[in-house]
């Protein structure tokens, strides 16, 4: 009982509002102008593809190259720190072969999207 009479409420509470603000917003609406035109704040930028190239050379490239570089070092430290210890020169070896990875993808993420948005394109 106590929902319906919510629900009652809320509905007339919105068509009244309605009722008493569409006049305003149709005054409003016939005096509205627009001068001039909006700048692109992406600069250049107009395709999706574009934008994605952007972000990629832009962005994740730097953070990535510098992510890269601290995971090698990282790397080299366990190197050192294992002295001579299998197990941690694996766990080194292992880290080691997934930041090359990671860079390998990091670095040809131009490539592969140039390449995927060549495919989409030709669709």
């Amino acid at each position: 009982m106590f929902l319906k009479i919510e629900k009652y409420k809320m509905t007339m509470w919105g068509a009244i509002s309605f009722l008493l603000l569409f006049p305003l917003y149709k005054i409003n609406a016939a005096e509205v102008t627009v001068k001039g035109s909006l700048k692109n704040p992406l600069g250049t930028t107009d395709t999706v593809p574009a934008l994605i190239t952007k972000i990629l050379t832009d962005i994740v490239t730097p953070i990535g190259g510098v992510v890269i570089v601290f995971f090698i070092i990282y790397a080299g430290f366990l190197f050192v720190k294992a002295q001579g210890n299998a197990e941690k020169i694996e766990e080194a070896k292992k880290i080691l072969f997934y930041v090359v990875i990671g860079a390998a993808v990091i670095l040809g993420a131009n490539l592969i999207a140039t390449v995927i948005s060549g495919t989409i394109g030709n669709l």
